[in-house]
């Protein structure tokens, strides 16, 4: 009996938020990444069912473009955001908004690109204002969208409202394979392919072109 409980004991997974945690803090390290993003259900209905293409290089430059001509693409010169809109002359704004609301780019890049630019997004998930109660556990899910993942669900209980997170990272846990909210009857899930990490990007990635 203590040689099964001994055995049992060893194969208890670890805390889930502390693997999540760590995979965030893992991100965080990275020098660039360059990665795919499958929007469904997107809170933006024109990103719905797309696919944006994502180059990021520490601290917070980067560019994003979709596989739509009718989506924006987006520059960060790691100060500023640029907006390319068809038809309509480059819009200009500050990365951040001083309300502490979300950005376009957070809502188009999900929570991987919140992770890096250390957004609003990602402060509100994993470090939530007072008034928020907050909780981790593992997930049942084993397969999402024909990949093989480990599931972390976030439960969030703000004013009565129950919002639910799951994220789906890699058998290792070294990388957020996708992410799926659920708030009511309403699911929106976002999903990231083709990872690379590290890739050798220009240090002028994100200047608006034409401009040096």
């Amino acid at each position: 009996m203590v040689i099964l409980a001994a055995l049992a004991i060893g194969w208890q997974r670890p805390p889930a938020e502390g693997v999540l945690r760590s995979t965030v803090a893992r991100y965080q390290k990275l020098k660039s990444l360059s990665v795919k993003i499958l929007h469904h259900a997107d809170i933006l209905a024109e990103s719905k069912d797309s696919i944006d293409s994502l180059s990021w290089l520490a601290p917070r430059r980067f560019e994003m473009t979709s596989n739509k001509d009718s989506i924006p693409k987006l520059f960060s010169d790691g100060k500023r955001l640029t907006t390319f809109i068809p038809m309509v002359a480059p819009i200009g704004e500050a990365l951040e908004d001083e309300t502490g609301r979300t950005k376009s780019w957070e809502t188009r890049g999900g929570i991987l690109l919140s992770i890096l630019m250390k957004g609003q997004m990602a402060s509100q998930w994993f470090r939530p204002e007072r008034g928020i109660k907050v909780t981790f556990d593992w997930g049942n899910t084993l397969h999402w969208h024909d990949l093989e993942v480990s599931e972390v669900v976030e439960v969030l209980f703000v004013r009565g409202v129950t919002e639910r997170i799951s994220f789906y990272l890699s058998g290792n846990h070294e990388h957020i394979l996708g992410t799926e909210v659920k708030s009511g009857e309403n699911s929106i899930w976002t999903q990231y392919a083709d990872e690379q990490e590290n890739p050798d990007l220009p240090k002028t990635l994100g200047n608006v072109p034409g401009k040096s």
